[in-house]
């Protein structure tokens, strides 16, 4: 199952993916991957309180710190017996936009292409941007943008959606 939680920031989007992947792992004995960014760059440079990590962090988990090419590991990790959390769409594109080169639409149309036929479960985790301000900068505007059509897309691709508020899961697509 593909899933996506978005919500703001510190609104239990990881807490939720971590408490789903718990509760996997009992029911399936299989291995948790999650896959998060190696390096603030960019526009999520300047917040380093942006992603906090939990405090009861699985160490039995394998942790990939490089996100720069999520398709690859993805491909290479997804298995029945695993599940995979990316976390998060939100530095992914934070990494891709900032590397300033043409080829995000690229990628982005690489990743949308993989995650129906990964053959295991897959929980992204993202930033829900739609209803903030209106950044004033160029940059954050284009961000903003951007993240808002990739979670559109993404959402529009796996079976369950959560929207995260006040630490609650809020299913919005899905069983």
């Amino acid at each position: 199952m593909k899933q996506l939680i978005t919500g703001g920031i510190a609104a239990g989007k990881r807490r939720l993916a971590f408490e789903y992947a718990y509760d996997w792992q009992n029911h399936n004995d299989g291995d948790v991957i999650v896959i998060e960014p190696s390096e603030r760059r960019g526009l999520l440079a300047e917040n380093s309180s942006f992603r906090a990590t939990p405090k009861d962090k699985p160490q039995h988990w394998q942790y990939i710190s490089e996100a720069e090419d999520l398709t690859n590991l993805l491909n290479e990790h997804s298995k029945t017996d695993s599940l995979i959390i990316v976390d998060s769409l939100t530095f992914w594109l934070a990494e891709q936009l900032a590397q300033e080169s043409q080829c995000w639409q690229q990628c982005k149309a690489q990743l949308l292409a993989c995650i129906a036929d990964l053959p295991g479960p897959v929980i992204f985790i993202s930033n829900e941007v739609g209803q903030g301000i209106v950044p004033m900068c160029k940059e954050h505007r284009l961000f903003a943008d951007e993240l808002g059509w990739l979670n559109q897309d993404v959402g529009k691709l796996v079976e369950r959606l959560f929207l995260c508020v006040v630490g609650i899961g809020l299913q919005v697509k899905g069983n």
